[in-house]
């Protein structure tokens, strides 16, 4: 005699027709590497709004002591910040950009959407590293 539960219903707002929503997220392949090992990091920017963003970077610092070691035409790297670039990412849409890492020693990326258009509804790119908002990321990495 058991009625099922409803369908859960998303706490999201519907999205805005008329503005992008930009999310970060950052994923590594292990987070515990021997030192000088070579791992993985993906780079993820979602777009959950209505609105296709243009013009769309991302900035991430990279701690001392760690190296890229590939790049593609997505990405450039200047010795201790890789930037990505996006030039269209259509509502709904997802893109992740792969780095392969070495590092000598523990530490924590930082990442930030530094540029997009139109404007984000619940968050301002370029403002912060660590400002809790969703186009904000964070990964530590342990060297053993």
């Amino acid at each position: 005699n058991q009625t099922p539960l409803p369908a859960l219903l998303s706490s999201q707002p519907p999205a805005d027709p008329a503005k992008a929503d930009l999310s970060l997220a950052l994923v590594a392949n292990m987070l515990t590497p021997v030192a000088n090992e070579l791992f993985s990091l993906s780079i993820i920017v979602s777009n959950r709004g209505g609105a296709n963003a243009t013009g769309v970077s991302v900035i991430s610092r990279l701690p001392t002591g760690w190296e890229v070691v590939n790049l593609s035409q997505t990405l450039s790297y200047d010795g201790s910040f890789v930037s990505v670039d996006i030039p269209n990412l259509t509502a709904g849409e997802s893109q992740t950009n792969v780095l392969i890492l070495k590092a000598s020693q523990s530490g924590q990326i930082q990442s930030h959407i530094l540029t997009a258009s139109p404007a984000d509804p619940d968050s301002t790119p370029g403002n912060s590293f660590t400002n809790g908002e969703d186009d904000t990321a964070s990964l530590s990495v342990r060297v053993r």
